[in-house]
């Protein structure tokens, strides 16, 4: 939020459709209370949807795009890239380039001069050696609790701690 008040733009990336589904949901909503857009970017849309979402991040009436690996590919100059869940399949393309979205991430972000953070329940062995920052837990489990009741989200009392959650933010790496 704090990139977005300042001019910066952020990017969010998603393994998956649901995992989209749930931070469009949950974040897209910041944008307008920085005074800018936000745009939804995935190979799901029509061809007519991505064009319209591409002309508003270039024209720079959206600052903050939420999408799938295809997002990378937006005309923007990020500030801060949030990657979810590393560790998903989702971002192994098994075909053509077999290339793995976080390094093409990190590499995004170290040309850009982005920060680049990744949260995920469970990180990726390929991204354990990235300096990384523990954060305290939180009163809910990964970013579901951003969703509000009804969103499958555990709480816990007040007296009991909630589990250890890995939450990490990292800065870009080759």
């Amino acid at each position: 939020m704090l990139t977005l008040q300042a001019g910066g733009s952020v990017l969010v990336l998603a393994p998956d459709h649901s995992v989209l589904a749930q931070a469009w949901a949950a974040l897209s909503g910041l944008a307008s209370g920085c005074g800018t857009g936000a745009v939804l970017f995935s190979g799901s849309l029509t061809p007519e949807a991505r064009l319209c979402a591409w002309e508003q991040v270039r024209s720079g009436a959206a600052r903050f795009a939420a999408g799938s690996y295809l997002a990378l590919t937006l005309p923007l100059t990020p500030r801060l890239i949030v990657l979810l869940e590393d560790a998903s399949d989702a971002y192994k393309l098994l075909s053509g380039s077999r290339a793995w979205i976080p390094d093409l991430a990190a590499r995004v972000a170290k040309e850009t001069g982005a920060a680049l953070g990744c949260v995920a329940s469970v990180p990726s062995d390929e991204t354990l050696d990235w300096p990384a920052v523990d954060l305290p837990p939180t009163r809910a489990v990964a970013y579901g609790g951003l969703l509000g009741p009804g969103s499958g989200c555990r709480t816990w009392p007040t007296k009991q701690p909630p589990p250890q959650v890995r939450r990490r933010r990292v800065s870009a790496q080759p």
